[in-house]
């Protein structure tokens, strides 16, 4: 169980680093904070989906790509934990 608290952290931090990236924002983000609002629109939220994808070698089914599973960091690393954890099954 540590473990994947540990992977969950390096998950969160990644997921963090990325959005700033996207978003040439270097200021903290909340991990509750609505990512719209900070200016992630449609075309930099395909862009961090694709980051995500190719940073943890995962693939979101077309039903997964809408906004609200995008909104905030919180929501953003409990959909890769997901993933992950269907890969490793």
């Amino acid at each position: 169980m540590k473990q994947s608290t540990q992977n969950q952290n390096e998950i969160h931090k990644t997921v963090i680093r990325l959005i700033q990236e996207i978003l040439n924002h270097n200021l903290e983000i909340l991990n509750d904070e609505d990512l719209d609002s900070i200016g992630l629109d449609s075309l930099k939220a395909i862009n961090l989906i694709v980051q995500l994808e190719e940073t943890y070698e995962i693939e979101f089914d077309d039903e997964e790509l809408i906004f609200e599973n995008f909104s905030n960091i919180n929501v953003i690393t409990e959909q890769i934990t997901n993933k992950l954890s269907l890969k490793e099954i």
